[in-house]
């Protein structure tokens, strides 16, 4: 009786187990889904590559696919260039570049429903409803957030000592008077510049 309740323990042990299953497993078979959310089966990994962030401007490669047509695909034209913003909806793009190395390529796939209700705002056209959309995927390059913003301030620097220098022509030009308001007067009169 005893190894008949120690085994009844045993397998009921294992019934849980194979219940709450994997959290990494996926309902699409072959993804696993990665702790952005996204259900993805890499092609190639690149641990040593590095990883994007929120707000960091990624370029990469990118084909859609709908059974087995091919949707769109940036294949032969420029690669992509996004600023990596949070996603329109979980285990999109987004996630699934934040989910990447550089020189990584995977497969994501996303209910279509998802893509036209989120990302086209429009109603699901019936050969689409319930029905998966693949993207495959090549991260190639980042730039940090911080690497745009310096380049951002240096455009914003230039504008500055550019309007200084046309200003101070202005300035220089013992005829003009400049009010508050920015407008420069000459002889007696105002003029907008």
């Amino acid at each position: 009786m005893k190894r008949l309740v120690a085994w009844f323990s045993v397998f009921s042990v294992f019934l849980m187990l194979v219940a709450c299953g994997d959290k990494s497993s996926s309902v699409y078979s072959g993804f696993k889904k990665t702790e952005s959310g996204a259900y993805m089966n890499f092609y190639t990994v690149n641990k040593d590559g590095q990883q994007p962030r929120l707000n960091d401007e990624v370029t990469f490669e990118m084909a859609q696919f709908f059974n087995d047509s091919m949707l769109f695909s940036t294949a032969g034209d420029k690669p992509l260039e996004s600023e990596l913003k949070p996603g329109d909806f979980v285990g999109d793009i987004s996630d699934a570049l934040l989910a990447m190395h550089v020189g990584d390529s995977a497969r994501l796939v996303v209910q279509s429903d998802s893509v036209f209700f989120n990302v086209m705002q429009m109603e699901v056209p019936e050969e689409y409803m319930g029905k998966p959309i693949y993207y495959d995927i090549k991260l190639l390059s980042i730039k940090p957030l911080e690497v745009i913003a310096a380049e951002k301030k240096a455009v914003l620097d230039s504008l500055r000592m550019t309007e200084n220098e046309y200003l101070m022509a202005f300035q220089a030009d013992p005829k003009n008077t400049f009010t508050e308001s920015g407008q420069v007067g000459q002889n007696g009169r105002l003029r907008q510049i």
